[in-house]
């Protein structure tokens, strides 16, 4: 092979990962959009699973994204590639705080509202000894 072609070669398959890369980045960013716009439920369990599911998909794309950086780290020409990756790959970390935050959150409501059934049950119970 030419030095030209293997140019080329570079080129192609840069341009093409890039394609790829930005198109990942694309839909997750769409499937971020659709987590938000998500209308809130009163089933505590749906939303407790809806959590747990967007944590799982979250801890999946950062992997993801360590993996391609991985194999993008060894070439300088890739440093932007690199650098979208990077700033992807810190989004997707706070987007997992914010829903781990909402799930500890959404345990202390449930937490509370137990406490509240048990003084009922307690008052209730203190009412029928007397």
């Amino acid at each position: 092979m030419t030095s030209a072609v293997r140019s080329l070669s570079a080129r192609r398959f840069l341009r093409n990962t890039l394609v790829w890369v930005f198109l990942g980045i694309l839909l997750a960013g769409i499937s971020a959009i659709h987590f938000a716009d998500a209308s809130p439920g009163n089933n505590t369990k749906q939303k407790k699973k809806e959590l747990e599911d967007k944590k799982k998909k979250l801890q999946q794309e950062i992997e993801y994204k360590k993996k391609l950086l991985e194999e993008v780290k060894g070439n300088k020409s890739k440093s932007m590639l690199m650098l979208a990756i990077i700033n992807n790959k810190m989004k997707d970390q706070e987007e997992l705080i914010l829903t781990l935050h909402a799930e500890i959150n959404e345990l202390g409501s449930q937490i509370d509202a137990k406490k509240g059934e048990i003084k009922k049950a307690e008052d209730e119970l203190t009412k029928l000894k007397n």
